[in-house]
């Protein structure tokens, strides 16, 4: 076919015009997470520190000494990692990147690639119905928002949430016109959400495909017929990611239904206060972790169900959702800007949560709800609504000041709106600075009635927030108005006006959202010094009394230690947590009691860690030596014999130290003597006992079989191990006259295999949480195995399906070329003589 010079060139031109806007649109996140750029620091907030970047790290050696990352020996005890989607060890994008790049380097890359991801995915997907400079704005709104950029103190979150987009674009275009290339695509995207970890947000992510192919799309909606066939494309893609993804879906099944998730009785709150609402418009009224002496704050934590708020900003702007209002009053197409407001105004009302009861009560309606954790999450998709209609909105400004006569009445909903902003920004601006006493009483009537602090020390701190947030509110509310007059008014300046609203939305955007996911140089979380010393016996495990609200040990009340009033408290928490570290596998060390961050454990750990909040300190002593423990990291000696390695100082205090006590039990050991106890709690309860003798004793939940091995000259009870990986352990064990017990004191799961001497033997559940078998007396080998038949089968299911779709859609495409090269064989296209005047002219 021939395409003429000037049809080149313009083609040239528009995808020309289409990648700068493109660059556009993704510099603003670039900006926002700048510390990608550095090499001799890494992202730290919270979840990154405390979690991903320790697993990331054991992930990178795991591999890098040719070992599977499926299990974790040395994560509390033991953890399936394959099941956990949290750890993304599926998710294609990232995963060369993590290894083939320097840790911090691949680390940073995964935090800041689903916003450049975003970014580009909604640019796409606006630029279909807006024009390029509305869809560079609407991609910058939802990239550098506060809600999402706030996920990225988790990887999951932020990297499933950054799909949004490509979801709603492979629908748009499988319902536009069906092939099953499209439909695989969608299915892909659907198991790349899978892979990336968030289920929850996934789940509300396919709740809005579905409505979205339902209602955003002209059409006659009593047409049956038709919007059935549109959510069976959009179902049938999703059965085809969940076949793609099996390789992770069926281990985390596997692993949930032994979980406390599977209880449903995840009600653990973080749903956003309505008076948080407010911090759409006024940043950090209520203060934020990344400000020093937050911490004080005295309204920060009860707005957030007694913690540290989920999302560090939910910031969206005032001049942003005025330009929004513009696109609900006059965005085109109607139906599709109807969709959005709506879904905005859905998502904004569930995620108030718990502050509701309607969402209480769609709990006992759909069960599934009891899974989801953190309403607040929803925000997100509120950002996502936002961003829609303010690129549409943007739009529509440059259509209506091109009729001013027919669109004078449109613009009173947004400059409504954007006056009574003014009028109430200019009032808490008067009262905060000119009469700070008549403020705290209004503010003291507010109090009363929510059940805040009304302490005057609470009151004067609002009044401080109000008089630095008030001003700011006032002056871009004033900034709006006046470009939204002008825009109407004068026609001649409405271009000048929209290019002003533009730079507004984004600077407004980026001042007060680039700050929320700040770095930290690697040298201030270097390996601290007392590592060394746990070193020197690496089979040993430690306990780290992390002292924080979770940790699963209590609070010693004679610690404190001295906060320096300069310092955030997520700064502080990193550097607390650089020295008692949430994951000892940060630095290669072995733990025994953590932190359940993501509630995949077994519920007899979750059990067992209630169980331990409430021993004292001499029996959780005790409990822990029995597990291992040879050191302890904590503010008090722990009971019995121990050894002062050396102190640990925190912020000024030198009550942590790290301790040693030599009699703590082995990771393996062989006793001979088994007590029946069916019931799991009575088990634990006898490892805090003193009266239980661990080292001669293994607690069984049942009668166990017979010893297997070939029973041969007796010897004394020794185990060594002799080989140790991460899904395989081998241990030459000997037993005495009558045989014995190799107890291994690594987490009990059934998808673990043991074999003595090559042949097949029981796995027993030992001591509530721990492995063991039985083996016949004298000397043999004794082997582990991890063998995850749900994740054999996963796999399996999920290479016959991308298989299968990749000869469906190749054979498809052939048909297609066969057909495309009959018809230019039938009706050849003759290139037409170029008219005279059009050469001439371009001559």
């Amino acid at each position: 076919m021939h395409i003429k010079k000037t049809d080149f060139v313009a083609m040239f031109k528009r995808h020309q015009r289409q990648f700068i806007w493109l660059m556009v649109a993704m510099v603003p996140a670039l900006y926002a997470l700048k510390g990608v750029f550095s090499l001799s620091s890494v992202f730290f907030v919270r979840d990154l520190g405390s979690y991903f970047y320790p697993h990331h790290l054991w992930i990178r050696r795991a591999v890098l000494a040719g070992e599977l990352p499926l299990w974790n020996p040395d994560s509390g005890s033991g953890y399936a990692t394959v099941a956990d989607p949290s750890l993304q060890l599926f998710f294609l994008p990232t995963l060369p990147f993590r290894f083939l790049l320097p840790e911090s380097v691949g680390f940073n890359f995964m935090v800041v690639f689903p916003f450049v991801c975003a970014a580009i995915g909604t640019f796409v997907f606006l630029k279909r119905r807006v024009s390029l400079q509305s869809a560079a704005l609407g991609s910058i709104v939802f990239s550098i928002s506060g809600p999402l950029l706030s996920s990225a103190n988790s990887l999951n979150p932020s990297t499933t949430a950054a799909l949004i987009p490509w979801l709603l674009l492979a629908t748009d275009k499988l319902i536009e016109s069906y092939s099953r290339l499209k439909l695989c695509a969608l299915g892909g995207l659907f198991a790349l959400g899978v892979f990336a970890g968030q289920p929850d947000i996934l789940i509300w992510e396919v709740l809005l495909v579905l409505f979205y192919a339902a209602f955003s799309q002209a059409g006659n909606l009593k047409d049956w017929r038709a919007l059935l066939k549109r959510e069976g494309l959009v179902i049938g893609s999703g059965g085809l990611g969940l076949l793609l993804s099996a390789v992770q879906i069926l281990p985390l099944l596997d692993v949930m239904r032994r979980s406390h998730r599977a209880s449903g009785a995840m009600l653990d709150g973080w749903s956003i206060h309505p008076l948080n609402l407010f911090e759409m418009m006024m940043p950090g009224i209520f203060s934020s972790p990344l400000i020093p002496s937050s911490h004080l704050h005295p309204w920060l934590y009860q707005l957030n169900s007694g913690r540290e708020p989920y999302l560090m900003s939910i910031y969206l702007g005032i001049t942003t959702l005025i330009v929004a209002l513009v696109g609900v009053a006059r965005g085109e197409p109607r139906r599709w800007t109807k969709f959005w407001a709506f879904a905005f105004l859905v998502a904004g009302f569930l995620a108030l949560g718990n502050f509701t009861p309607v969402y209480s009560g769609l709990r006992v309606i759909f069960p599934l709800l009891n899974f989801f954790r953190y309403p607040a999450k929803l925000t997100i998709f509120m950002a996502f609504a936002v961003a829609m209609l303010a690129a549409l909105g943007f739009d529509a400004i440059k259509v209506l000041t091109e009729r001013l006569a027919t669109g004078i009445k449109i613009w009173r909903v947004p400059v409504g709106f954007a006056a009574i902003i003014t009028v109430f920004a200019a009032t808490l601006t008067v009262l905060s600075i000119g009469f700070p006493d008549i403020t705290g009483q209004l503010l003291n009537v507010v109090a009363t009635r929510l059940g805040l602090n009304q302490t005057t020390g609470a009151l004067s701190d609002m009044v401080a927030e109000l008089k630095q947030a008030a001003p700011r509110l006032l002056g871009l509310a004033s900034c709006s108005v006046l470009l939204l007059l002008i825009g109407v008014s004068q026609k001649s300046r409405a271009t000048l006006a929209r290019v002003a609203l533009f730079a507004v939305i984004v600077f407004d955007l980026l001042i007060t959202n680039a700050s929320i996911n700040p770095t930290i140089e690697l040298s201030q979380i270097r390996e601290p010094d007392w590592v060394a010393a746990v070193r020197q016996h690496p089979t040993a495990r430690i306990f780290v009394d992390d002292q924080s609200g979770i940790s699963p040990a209590p609070v010693s009340a004679q610690f404190n230690f001295y906060l320096p009033p300069d310092m955030s408290l997520s700064m502080a928490d990193a550097l607390y947590h650089k020295e008692i570290p949430y994951n000892a596998i940060k630095y290669g060390l072995r733990d025994a009691v953590i932190v359940d961050v993501t509630k995949l454990r077994a519920a007899e750990y979750t059990q067992l860690i209630k169980l331990f909040r409430a021993k004292d300190g001499e029996s959780r002593t005790r409990f822990l030596q029995r597990t291992g423990v040879r050191y302890f990291l904590q503010p008090e000696p722990p009971a019995g014999q121990f050894r002062l390695i050396q102190p640990v100082p925190i912020f000024a205090t030198d009550k942590m130290a790290l301790y040693e006590c030599p009699n703590a039990l082995a990771r393996v050991s062989v006793v001979q003597e088994a007590e029946i106890e069916p019931n799991l709690t009575a088990q634990f309860d006898k490892l805090f006992t003193a009266d239980f003798d661990a080292a001669k004793t293994v607690l069984l939940d049942k009668t166990p079989p017979a010893a297997v091995g070939i029973a041969n000259e007796a010897n004394a009870a020794s185990a060594t191990i002799i080989e140790d990986g991460n899904s395989h352990l081998s241990i030459r064990a000997s037993a005495p006259e009558g045989g014995a017990y190799l107890l291994l004191r690594d987490s009990y799961d059934p998808n673990w295999q043991v074999e003595v001497d090559g042949a097949s033997a029981p796995l027993l559940r030992a001591n509530g949480l721990y492995r063991a078998v039985r083996f016949a007396q004298g000397e043999h080998t004794i082997r582990f195995t991890y063998r995850p038949t749900p994740l054999f089968y996963g796999a399996a299911i999920s290479l016959l399906t991308a298989l299968l779709l990749t000869v469906l859609v190749w054979r498809e495409w052939r048909k297609a070329k066969v057909t495309d090269a009959s018809i230019t064989k039938e009706n050849p296209v003759i290139a037409e003589p170029e008219p005279v005047f059009t050469r001439q002219a371009s001559e």
